[in-house]
């Protein structure tokens, strides 16, 4: 707090209103008194809270007993509490101001990159969406023990709400799960974490490729 700038004395983040050649850049100020804008960056499973969302407020106050939208959606959630996190620690906050970075436990439809605000005039705000680099590895993954399925479909889930990077596809033709991402480590990462955090042991290999022919003209 002493040596680190005032969010004030930084640059604004870039909102925009709108999308495609429609969208045009709007003022966002560290004032605590005018509606909420906070940006999501994070999303973790945490075991024991659920889902937690991790965002960093640029405008408004926000409460525990605060009603917040995320996005365009038509409703609002209730923050309940509202954490300050310090390592694995989640500290209750009385308020969250601009500059202070934030969390909300156990709200379903909170998502990476999502806007939280408090008023319907800002439904359509956001962010410049971050570029994350295009997935090529891919694995397909199947469960060792029958019966695993769902618990599988749950984790990866899980894992592809906190990683924008990470995707999980079916393939109909060959019946595989494929895990996609940015390299062997990666996936590697992803493996581990379905076997720790998950308790779900699997068993990969690379995807099947459907072997297709063109029928090019009639014939008997």
């Amino acid at each position: 707090c002493k040596l680190m700038p005032n969010p004030a004395e930084g640059n604004p983040p870039p909102f925009m209103k709108g999308e495609g050649a429609k969208m045009e850049l709007v003022e966002v100020s560290p004032d605590s008194e005018r509606h909420v804008l906070a940006h999501v960056f994070k999303i973790v499973n945490d075991p024991f809270r659920g889902k937690l969302g991790i965002f960093r407020i640029h405008q408004g106050t926000i409460t525990p007993d605060s009603q917040l939208l995320i996005g365009d959606a038509r409703k609002a959630f209730k923050v309940s509490h509202l954490y300050r996190l310090q390592g694995k620690d989640q500290i209750e906050m009385e308020r969250g101001i601009p500059g202070d970075i934030c969390a909300v436990a156990r709200v379903d439809d909170v998502y990476f990159d999502a806007v939280l605000h408090d008023s319907h005039d800002e439904d359509h705000h956001h962010l410049r969406s971050i570029e994350c680099p295009v997935t090529l590895y891919g694995l397909a993954v199947r469960t060792q023990k029958r019966g695993d399925e769902q618990k599988l479909s749950e984790a990866l889930q899980k894992l592809q709400s906190e990683d924008p990077c990470f995707h999980v596809e079916h393939n109909a033709t060959a019946n595989e799960t494929i895990m996609r991402g940015l390299g062997e480590l990666h996936m590697q990462v992803i493996l581990e974490q379905l076997a720790e955090r998950f308790n779900v042991q699997v068993d990969t290999h690379p995807p099947s490729i459907s072997y297709r022919e063109t029928i090019t003209r009639p014939a008997e």
